[in-house]
């Protein structure tokens, strides 16, 4: 089995996460064994699974200790009723809420909130005692079970954590402390197999996770080495792992290697291999360590199936897309001060961005300041977003650097020309200058405004870039990566 590892599958999902669904798409589609596995608790993994079809492929850690990896959910219990009918209780629906305030006779007890309107689907139960104070709090997976509860002290500090099988089984208990002003795990105790095991941090039952959950032939696919770094530097040297970069590996000054990959690099002989996605990369990175261990290139993205014929018709015309999370490094102002320079002589132009990240209020402030609000949308995350890209005329990359671009190989597979900054790494692989898009120099805006107006005035090179990024696109074929996979696992 090759276990693909992560920290946590969210709703919102980052570059690296829609990364190693593929991955397991690609897997599953080609026979090799596969699952991904995360080590932080989430009460949601299955129903964000369950968004992407992978939701039989998929676990984290904590379900494997709580014996939930197979569990589905087999009825659906009526809390109001029982609260009710049952407990005796007086209920007080909160209003414009999900919520219920919990009361036996006159004494508030405990608070709920639902995740839906017809209170199915409860998502956490707060306990008080007779001062109001909230004295613990129970949660519950998507799937319908108490996953877990805490016990709180003054300042509804978390004292104790308790984690639960679906049958109510205590199998992980978590203790903590207030060390200098943080509340600190201090001991977490696992009851498996009436026997208990006794660690000291979090890294330590992620590493005991491994060790049990990988035999034989099992092999780790990590791709996220600075949260998991130090747990695979101590494992079992028996067990294969491969470690997948997904950006430039060095500083933004270019001397040394970035902090959250010097886990890797320190322990070079702990891997089987460096997968990155460009082979620029691969020469650098082989050239750095002077090649202790294979460094090979397999793109992080793949296309599935190549739209040969392209529509024209299908786009929107001054349309522009960009794809990107909403944080400093990918620059998202410099696309609002491409749209700036555009408006007056492309007045029906628009920016559909679609992204998540804390720099959301600022960029709509930008676009309110500049009184573009007609001309740049911010729609979130999307899970599916293919349709969205292809009726796009053209997407914007402004990053300062990727390991690859996923973003943009999605463009060019469905005819969607890329206009991006010229840098490390991925865009000069996916991008031939003047062919299927245009490469310019990093952080010049003015010439990104200049290539967006030459495109949009000439319908007849926009749709010859169209054709030319589909083609471009079918070296990324789906056997051809899958292909590369099997000869570095095998």
């Amino acid at each position: 089995m090759n276990y693909i590892l992560g920290t946590i599958l969210e709703s919102k999902i980052t570059g690296v996460e829609k990364a190693q669904i593929n991955r397991l798409k690609l897997f599953k589609q080609h026979g090799i064994s596969s699952k991904c596995v995360y080590v932080k608790w989430n009460p949601y993994s299955y129903t964000y699974a369950k968004q992407h079809q992978i939701e039989n492929d998929v676990f984290t850690m904590y379900d494997y200790f709580q014996k939930a990896i197979n569990y589905k959910k087999t009825k659906q219990v009526n809390w109001i009723q029982y609260w009710e009918k049952s407990c005796r209780y007086t209920l007080k629906f909160v209003e414009n809420s999900n919520d219920v305030r919990i009361y036996d006779e006159e004494q508030f007890v405990m608070y709920a909130h639902f995740l839906d309107k017809q209170y199915h689907q409860l998502n956490y139960v707060n306990y008080f005692d007779h001062k109001r104070r909230k004295v613990k709090r129970e949660l519950y997976d998507g799937r319908g079970f108490l996953s877990c509860s805490r016990i709180l002290g003054e300042g509804q500090r978390i004292v104790l954590e308790n984690y639960y099988t679906p049958n109510g089984e205590i199998v992980i208990q978590k203790y903590f402390d207030d060390i200098k002003g943080k509340n600190t795990l201090t001991k977490v105790i696992l009851n498996e197999d009436q026997q208990q095991q006794f660690f000291d941090t979090e890294d330590e039952l992620v590493q005991y996770f491994l060790h049990q959950l990988c035999k034989n032939n099992d092999q780790i696919i990590l791709d996220r080495p600075h949260e998991l770094g130090n747990v695979i530097a101590g494992l079992n040297q028996s067990i294969p792992v491969v470690v997948v970069l997904h950006s430039t590996h060095l500083s933004g000054t270019g001397n040394g290697i970035k902090s959250f990959y010097k886990t890797v690099f320190n322990n070079l002989t702990r891997y089987k291999a460096i997968v990155v996605s460009t082979e620029q990369q691969c020469q650098d990175i082989s050239q750095y360590i002077e090649n202790k261990i294979p460094v090979i290139n397999i793109p992080v993205g793949y296309v599935a199936n190549l739209k040969y014929q392209f529509d024209i018709n299908q786009k929107e015309k001054n349309h522009i897309i960009s794809i990107a999370r909403l944080v400093e490094n990918k620059q998202i102002k410099h696309q609002i001060e491409v749209i700036k320079q555009l408006v007056t002589k492309h007045p029906n132009i628009q920016l559909n961005i679609y992204g998540h990240g804390n720099g959301l209020s600022e960029y709509r402030q930008l676009v309110e300041d500049y009184h573009l609000s007609e001309h740049v949308k911010f729609h979130g995350f999307k899970t599916h977003i293919n349709e969205e890209i292809a009726k796009a005329e053209l997407m914007l990359s402004t990053s300062k650097m990727e390991g690859f671009g996923l973003a943009i190989l999605e463009s060019l597979s469905v005819g969607t020309p890329v206009i991006s900054y010229d840098i490390d790494y991925g865009p000069s692989e996916l991008i031939q200058d003047g062919f299927n898009g245009y490469l310019v120099p990093k952080g010049d805006i003015n010439q990104m405004v200049e290539k967006v107006d030459q495109l949009l005035n000439n319908t007849q090179k926009l749709q010859q870039f169209s054709i030319n990024s589909i083609e471009s696109a079918q070296q990324y074929n789906a056997t051809t990566i899958s292909t590369k996979w099997q000869n570095i696992l095998n």
